[in-house]
């Protein structure tokens, strides 16, 4: 359908527009519209999924012109269920993070409206975008975060061969012995291969053995106990 043909007269309409428009500022980093678009509108979490189903989001005349559904056709090419603040982590805009979280007040630890979709730190680390990763986590992003299947910020590092991440990971808190669907992280830590994330792995299971000990938990002990040994011809 060409420009002409869509229905652009209605209020909702326009806002449509104006929200797909959003979404590629942010894509491409464009700082200021997406500082004009929240003074105008404040943050808007299912901004792309509104796009899932349009004609029930903003009418039944509802288009965007090629060039723009293009864009949102790109953007949610693997999911519609990303937010604001999940675009701008995986498309490594540190300004437009730093505004969402210290201006807009977004959480660091927002949930993805999807239970299978990743969160912000999680999206981050999956691009390897390090400085947002490290940001996040400065203003206490969950390190262990899990989605529905499991999957957590150290497996993602792992699993996109990203040592430095995984490393500062590691250093920040990260828990080692968490499982996805996938996995574990330490077979992830094994598929990777470098010795020290295989030894620092070693030490914090260890630390954790030693814990749980003390604390009496011996279900957790055991599960330990078989991670350590899974680990031993590696260290």
């Amino acid at each position: 359908m060409s420009l002409n043909e869509c229905n652009y007269d209605s209020n909702i309409s326009s806002k449509g527009v104006q929200i797909a428009e959003y979404l590629v500022s942010i894509v491409n980093g464009d700082l200021e519209s997406v500082v004009a678009f929240y003074n105008e509108n404040g943050y808007i979490k299912d901004a792309l999924t509104l796009f899932y189903e349009p004609e029930e989001s903003f009418g039944e005349d509802f288009c965007l012109d090629d060039k723009l559904q293009k864009k949102i056709n790109e953007i949610a090419e693997y999911d519609y269920f990303y937010t604001p603040m999940y675009l701008a982590c995986i498309n490594n805009h540190i300004d437009i993070v730093k505004f969402f979280v210290e201006v807009a007040q977004i959480s660091v630890n927002e949930e993805p409206i999807s239970e299978s979709s990743l969160n912000p730190l999680q999206g981050a680390v999956a691009y390897s975008n390090i400085e947002i990763a490290k940001f996040l986590i400065s203003k206490g992003a969950d390190v262990n975060a899990q989605n529905l299947w499991g999957t957590n910020p150290l497996q993602l590092a792992l699993d996109y061969n990203n040592v430095e991440l995984a490393l500062l990971l590691l250093d920040l808190g990260a828990d080692p012995s968490l499982e996805s669907q996938e996995g574990s992280c330490v077979t992830f830590a094994q598929i990777l291969d470098n010795k020290d994330i295989l030894q620092k792995i070693q030490q914090k299971l260890l630390e954790n053995l030693e814990k749980a000990t003390i604390n009496n938990h011996s279900e957790t002990v055991q599960d330990l106990l078989k991670l350590i040994e899974q680990l031993q011809n590696d260290c």
